[in-house]
């Protein structure tokens, strides 16, 4: 079929006129051919069932008078028509009384041969007559009729027929030869000048036209579609040349401005790096100073020890409530210290993970032991529930244990006679397994408008509560940094005076493979 489309119009054409005529002539003959069969078939029906009809007439008198001789006599003339192969004339009693056989090999007659009044099969026809006398059936008559003529007949009309569609298939291509001319002539003239417009970009070539009919009318169309494409490309061709004038202008403006910009890039980099070591050099300024005011304030509060002990060996109560507030003072300073380091080790990219199994009842039992007398001091209840005690995970247990811990003394900090609550669950979320450590209270909540800052450094949320507890505002910064170092994050849902629940998300390890691995990253 693909070769077909690939033809040239002047062969489709004549093909398209020899398969209408093939086809037409084709389907003439097969219809005739098919009336004839059944009009020969029709024709022989009657005419042998009337031979058998006067047969059996002829042989009832020798079927009554049990005559074989006279049967086979009458059976005799059929000798005549060279159609008939066999006669078989039976008695009442279905038993075989007298035959008739053209040739010996034709179907001999046997006993019990009976079958249908009317039988066509491959090569023969069969007619099966009964005989009655004054009503009372006396016999039958089988008449066999070779076919070998009806297909003889049909032969001769197959030659005939063929013979006919053979010539008039070479006339009907050289008429389409001929008369295909009309069509395709103009149509390879229209091609024709549509391949020296396309090869040669001059759309003043018109084609002619001869004729009136469709297409006459589609040349008349190129032409005026030629015409258009002329008009048009003389305004492109003017649009062009204004426009490369244009381009060149902005070109130049352009290349101005990208001279300027690489000027500002340029500072900007300069700035960034500026920025960069800056922010490097803020960060081991932290480091330092951290590193110097821990150790004396650790040498303070051991010096406060030391005299609380002997205060309290001595008796003086006061003293000894005065060494607490400094001791107390002391820690908490400490604390502020020690955030102030963790955040500029993280900026610095100096925190190094180690990872190792860790079972979460193990953990969970740790917490509880840390975060109760912490509930405790403002009255608060704190529950604590695992799904499943026996999971493991794999974390660096001491970086996770400070962010639960922050987590948890914020929760316990901000709330008063309420309830703290931890709960430990896998969830599903992204297609991958998470261990979720979820920290619930029912404390003063965050308002809406703090909730944006709450994971940045230095930024405390403006409540009075907030002011009244202190702190540096990095607990959550870090806890956040590290949790994401682990490969998890922190979440957050708060509503202002009905709680906060904070949830950490961590990748959950299927249980019996060993990881041990050593993670240091930049977090920004």
């Amino acid at each position: 079929m693909r070769s077909l489309w690939s033809r040239s119009i002047k062969t489709k054409l004549m093909l398209l006129f020899t398969a209408n005529t093939v086809v037409a002539l084709s389907l003439a003959c097969i219809v005739f051919w098919i009336y004839l069969t059944l009009s020969y078939r029709q024709t022989l029906v009657e005419e042998v069932s009337t031979m058998a009809q006067m047969l059996g007439r002829s042989s009832a008198s020798a079927l009554t008078s049990s005559n074989h001789d006279a049967a086979a006599g009458a059976l005799a003339v059929l000798r005549a028509d060279s159609r008939m192969e066999s006669a078989c004339l039976y008695d009442k009693h279905r038993s075989l009384f007298a035959s008739y056989v053209r040739n010996s090999s034709d179907h001999a007659c046997t006993q019990h041969q009976i079958a249908a009044p009317l039988r066509f099969n491959f090569r023969s026809f069969t007619v099966l007559e009964p005989i009655a006398t004054n009503g009372e059936f006396n016999g039958s008559l089988l008449l066999r009729v070779s076919l070998v003529e009806m297909y003889s007949h049909l032969r001769r009309f197959g030659v005939i027929g063929a013979g006919v569609l053979f010539v008039s298939t070479g006339l009907a291509m050289l008429l389409s030869l001929r008369l295909q001319r009309l069509i395709s002539d103009p149509i390879l003239h229209l091609t024709h000048v549509a391949k020296r417009v396309s090869k040669g970009g001059n759309y003043s070539i018109r084609a002619a036209s001869g004729s009136e009919d469709e297409t006459g009318v589609l040349i008349d169309q190129f032409n005026s579609m030629m015409e258009q494409v002329s008009q048009r490309d003389l305004e492109l061709q003017r649009a062009q040349d204004e426009l490369e004038a244009r381009v060149a202008d902005r070109t130049r403006e352009l290349q101005n401005e990208i001279a300027e910009r690489e000027v500002i890039q340029q500072d900007l980099l300069n700035a960034k790096l500026i920025a960069e070591e800056s922010n490097r050099a803020k960060s081991a300024f932290l480091a330092n100073m951290s590193h110097e005011l821990r150790t004396p304030l650790n040498a303070i509060l051991g010096y406060s020890e030391m005299l609380e002990e002997d205060a309290k060996a001595a008796g003086n109560q006061s003293e000894v409530d005065d060494l607490k507030r400094i001791e107390s003072a002391g820690r908490h300073l400490l604390m502020l210290i020690n955030d102030v380091l963790d955040l500029s080790k993280i900026e610095a990219g100096r925190v190094e993970l180690f990872s190792e199994p860790a079972q979460v009842g193990t953990l969970v039992n740790d917490i509880v032991s840390t975060i109760e007398p912490l509930a405790r001091k403002n009255k608060n209840v704190f529950l604590a529930s695992a799904e499943d005690a026996n999971a493991t995970i794999y974390v660096d247990v001491t970086k996770f244990r400070q962010c639960l811990l922050n987590l948890l003394s914020n929760a316990c900090k901000f709330t008063e006679g309420g309830i703290v609550r931890l709960r430990v669950e896998e969830r599903a979320r992204n297609g991958d397994i998470w261990s979720c450590w979820e920290v619930s209270d029912t404390g003063i909540g965050i308002a809406d408008s703090d909730q944006a800052k709450l994971f940045q450094a230095f930024s405390q949320v403006d409540s009075s509560a907030t002011r009244r507890h202190g702190g540096t505002g990095l607990g959550l910064a870090i806890s956040q940094r590290l949790t994401r170092m682990m490969g998890g994050w922190i979440e957050c849902e708060t509503q202002l005076g009905k709680g906060s629940t904070f949830t950490i998300y961590l990748p959950r390890v299927a249980e019996g493979e060993i990881a041990r691995t050593t993670a240091a990253a930049r977090v920004a």
